[in-house]
């Protein structure tokens, strides 16, 4: 759909979800930049299934880890009401560190609006987002 430097953003019409792939190292404005763009397509769309793929970049920074939760996710969370299904995907070292510092259940978050859920492997958070939907169409 569109690529930055860092950032690839691909719609999978067939089913139903936006793949944002980033890499490198990127500064924060083209971070956001990136992330306001691929959330701007999504609720024009009308997509409410992302997966993140980040194991190609080093872990984020505490100002983009501050941004995603200050300001993104509650941006997404408004534009985009419920149901919204996120898959983020790390490498394996960065997800054994998070597993190691906040367990299985560290790795998933949910409330009303938003589910998130970390993986290491791109296949395993594409059959979790497919099985949401499933679940959430019955």
């Amino acid at each position: 759909m569109f690529s930055t430097d860092g950032m690839i953003l691909n719609h999978d019409f067939e089913h139903g979800r936006l793949e944002l792939t980033f890499s490198g190292k990127m500064e924060l404005e083209e971070f956001q930049s990136s992330c306001l763009r691929a959330l701007d397509y999504a609720s024009n769309a009308y997509v409410w299934s992302w997966l993140v793929d980040l194991q190609d970049t080093p872990l984020l920074d505490d100002a983009q880890e501050t941004w995603l939760a200050t300001e993104l996710l509650p941006v997404l969370m408004v534009r985009m009401g419920a149901g919204i299904l996120l898959a983020v995907v790390i490498s394996e070292e960065s997800y054994q560190e998070l597993f190691l510092n906040v367990g299985e259940q560290g790795l998933q978050s949910c409330n009303s609006f938003i589910s998130i859920r970390t993986f290491c492997d791109v296949q395993k958070a594409r059959e979790w987002l497919g099985n949401q939907r499933i679940s959430n169409a019955s």
